[in-house]
């Protein structure tokens, strides 16, 4: 015949939602055979459990015959007391579980702005390396460009002048040949006007009795001016045509 206590405990645990085989194995962990706890489920299976108020000495005293027959038993809580430790837990370690991901995310946090940080500073100070490297290398470039530019103005004023000294070959020595030259003028309008490069070539004006030419040379005696004209190969005698890009007229 079924143990009373145990139907009675049966039917208050299933009474208050617990699954039967939740209850069959707390029975069993509390030291009542398969063949006990079996005849009992028989007997609930064939009731209605959703069934009235059994008394608390039930729950208090089902455990009592097997408590006392071994020492493991006995350190056996109720299943009332089991579900309530589970749950008195839950928010515990739910809460501990949301602080480590919280605490491990904001160290990854960290971590990664700290990183990226770095990042910016080092792309910042190798920008600044780089934007001065550019502006260094614009002013070499504007000195080299400087430098060629005169450089190629003496190379053409160079020209000119030794154009005067050399005849081309197979030119008439009374062909008239074109001159573009600078220097220093000197002179005065009765005496005539002499114009001495840089190379210390030193060349007459020609027609410096013309007025137009006098006008326009007396007032520069003592500067540097460029002269344009003909010569005769060979001859450092020039007839003027413009003073410093202004024609004679």
């Amino acid at each position: 015949m079924a143990n009373q206590q145990l139907i009675d405990f049966i039917k208050q645990q299933m009474g208050a939602g617990e699954r039967k085989e939740t209850v069959k194995s707390t029975l069993r962990a509390s030291g009542w055979g398969d063949a006990e706890v079996d005849e009992a489920m028989a007997v609930v299976g064939g009731t209605d459990t959703s069934i009235a108020a059994v008394s608390e000495s039930v729950t208090r005293d089902i455990f009592k015959p097997r408590m006392a027959a071994s020492a493991k038993s006995a350190g056996t809580p109720s299943t009332f007391s089991l579900h309530r430790s589970s749950r008195r837990w839950v928010l515990p370690a739910s809460l501990g579980a949301i602080i480590l991901v919280l605490v491990l995310g904001g160290g990854w946090l960290y971590k990664t702005s700290a990183d990226l940080s770095g990042q910016v500073a080092r792309l910042s100070g190798e920008n600044a390396a780089f934007t001065s490297q550019i502006v260094l290398l614009s002013k070499e470039n504007n000195s080299l460009r400087i430098e060629a530019d005169s450089l190629r103005a003496t190379s053409s004023d160079l020209e000119d002048q030794l154009s005067i000294l050399i005849v081309p070959s197979g030119t008439s020595m009374s062909q008239e040949l074109p001159v573009n030259v600078k220097g220093t003028l000197a002179g005065s309008g009765s005496a005539g006007y002499t114009l001495t490069t840089s190379r210390g070539i030193v060349l007459t004006i020609k027609n410096y009795r013309d007025a137009k030419v006098a006008t326009a040379l007396l007032p520069l005696v003592g500067t540097t001016i460029g002269i344009t004209g003909t010569h005769l190969p060979g001859s450092k005698s020039v007839t003027v045509a413009s003073v410093n890009g202004i024609a004679i007229q």
